[in-house]
């Protein structure tokens, strides 16, 4: 008979909410030929970004994540896609994942 050793065990609660992709619309097309298709939430950090277009001539352009429906000096910049906070290039159709810095999760 061999040994057995239970080294943990976890606990699922029958009524766990397991968070789920979510998708929003698109960026508003506001200046700079922005736009793209709707952005999916593909965990509690990753926003996915499919066929985004900007023309990367906004001086000061970011990734930019806060609470309410528009834009505040209360929001955090996100780092692109290659972990930079530099201002964005251009972008012609990329699919691009960005993730909330830190400990910032979205829920």
């Amino acid at each position: 008979m061999g040994i057995k050793v239970d080294f943990g065990e976890v606990f699922i609660p029958h009524n766990l909410e397991v968070p789920k992709p979510r998708v929003l619309p698109e960026f508003k097309r506001l200046a700079h030929g922005l736009r793209s298709g709707n952005i999916s939430v593909l965990d509690a950090k990753t926003f996915y970004i499919p066929n985004l277009h900007y023309d990367g001539a906004g001086p000061d352009a970011y990734f930019w994540v806060g609470n309410g429906t528009e834009p505040s000096p209360l929001g955090i910049k996100v780092p692109n896609e290659m972990g930079s906070k530099e201002p964005l290039r251009g972008y012609q159709g990329e699919d691009i994942e960005i993730q909330l810095p830190g400990s910032l999760l979205l829920y």
